[in-house]
C-alpha cells in the first residue's frame, strides 16, 4: 500500500513539472509570436522619416512618437476612389 501511494505521488509531481514546462514553453511561443505586432504598433507611431533613418528602432522616444499616421490614414485616404 505504501508503494502504491509512493508512486502516485510521483505520477502527480511529473504531472505538475510538465504543466509547469509546457505552460513557460507557450508563453516564451505567444511572446515570439506578438513580438511583430509590438514592432509593428511602435513603427505606426514613428513618424515615416525617423523608420527611413533608422529602420526598425526599438527603442521608446516618446517625443518622437505622434498620431500624425493616423490622421493622414483616417483623412487624407478615401476607400472609394483608391487614391
Amino acid at each position: 500500500m505504501a508503494e502504491f501511494i509512493a508512486v502516485s505521488l510521483t505520477g502527480v509531481l511529473e504531472k505538475e513539472e510538465t504543466s509547469t514546462l509546457l505552460t513557460a514553453l507557450f508563453s516564451i511561443l505567444a511572446l515570439i509570436a506578438l513580438f511583430p505586432l509590438f514592432c509593428w504598433l511602435l513603427a505606426s507611431f514613428k513618424p515615416s522619416t525617423e523608420l527611413v533613418r533608422f529602420s526598425l528602432n526599438l527603442t521608446l522616444q516618446p517625443e518622437l512618437l505622434s498620431l500624425d499616421n493616423y490622421i493622414y490614414l483616417f483623412t487624407a485616404v478615401s476607400i472609394s476612389d483608391g487614391t
